[in-house]
């Protein structure tokens, strides 16, 4: 029979493995992905990240977050994008994190 200090136990234990698999969880999600790109876009741009392609992800291209939150995908050959990117008008970095965004539904890219 269990005893009062073998419950609290295995309790702590069980909460311990929990607490530690949900906090490696969030390592194992993949960054969003850009199967498709288009050449523009009409609002203003707030974050902007290179994609590579990787396992799963076969396309480079750029994921550029707007000022209203909205999440498209920018081919990497489009010409104006290259302009900004030379001019320094702004920065897009390699690494795409997930933790970056909030809204990550395939929906909400273009």
């Amino acid at each position: 029979m269990w005893t009062s200090l073998s419950v609290r136990i295995c309790l702590l234990t069980l909460a311990v493995v929990m607490l530690f698999s949900a906090s490696e969880g969030d390592a194992f999600l993949y960054p969003p992905c850009c199967h498709e790109g288009g050449h523009r876009t009409k609002e203003p741009i707030a974050e902007c990240y290179k994609q590579k392609a990787r396992e799963g992800c076969r396309v480079n291209a750029y994921l550029l977050k707007t000022l209203s939150g909205k999440l498209q995908c920018i081919k990497s050959d489009s010409m104006w994008l290259k302009k900004k990117l030379a001019t320094k008008q702004f920065k897009c970095p390699p690494v795409i994190s997930k933790r970056r965004f909030k809204v990550l539904y395939e929906d909400d890219m273009d």
